[in-house]
């Protein structure tokens, strides 16, 4: 998206996702689902604070 000229933005961040040590599958599969949440809950925490609806996260 490219935002309107004179627009409020904001820049939300969340903690830090260390990689898992080993490179089996079912770790790479819990990192990824815990990087999916998190994106999750910082977009929720962005469009709260922007004043948007929250989007689908089926999407």
């Amino acid at each position: 998206m490219i935002p309107k000229p004179f627009t409020r933005g904001v820049f939300v961040v969340g903690d830090a996702i260390a990689p898992p040590a080993s490179g089996g599958r079912g770790d790479l599969e819990d990192a990824r689902l815990a990087l999916d949440a998190a994106l999750d809950t910082v977009t929720a925490e962005a469009d709260a604070l922007t004043g948007q609806p929250p989007l689908d996260s089926a999407s």
